[in-house]
């Protein structure tokens, strides 16, 4: 029953990680996305997009973290 708890704590912390790693990567080009958002609609609904997929990956994963990682 361990190793299974154990895998998916691994699998969770993972997600996070490359979250972590892909939301800081998005923040290198927060102000040159918003500049261009302010002269294209199109830009602006990628952007949005963008953090919509973003957060609602890592609230995911999160939520998914924490139950496992509180059974184990």
């Amino acid at each position: 029953m361990l190793l299974p708890l154990a895998g998916l704590i691994g699998l969770s912390a993972y997600g996070l990680n490359l979250s972590y790693n892909n939301i800081t990567r998005l923040q290198q080009y927060e102000e040159q996305s918003e500049k261009a958002a302010k002269w294209s609609s199109k830009v602006a609904q990628r952007l949005h997009k963008t953090r919509s997929t973003q957060t609602s990956g890592t609230v995911t994963v999160r939520s998914s973290f924490i139950p496992t990682a509180a059974s184990f």
